[in-house]
């Protein structure tokens, strides 16, 4: 294993990581349907309300979340553009 995967196997936690594959998939299965930025909108719009959702029932949002959410549909986004 070299040291990028092992800086982000010991420094990542697992739930950023799953933020990170639900915020990829759901802009993925948006683009099918809709524009780049529509989808774009849309995977914040979830991610803000599910962390407002999180803070409300659990007291334990994290604008960290949403941040990991919609990485990489900004990604994505970006490169569409070129």
């Amino acid at each position: 294993m070299n040291k990028i995967q092992e800086f982000f196997i010991k420094h990542l936690e697992h739930d950023k990581c799953l933020h990170f594959l639900g915020g990829f998939f759901l802009y993925v299965l948006n683009n099918v349907f809709l524009s780049d930025i529509h989808s774009l909108i849309i995977v914040f719009i979830i991610a803000v309300a599910k962390e407002t959702r999180d803070e409300l029932a659990y007291k334990g949002g994290d604008w960290k979340d949403i941040l990991f959410t919609v990485i990489p549909s900004i990604t994505i986004f970006l490169l569409n553009l070129f």
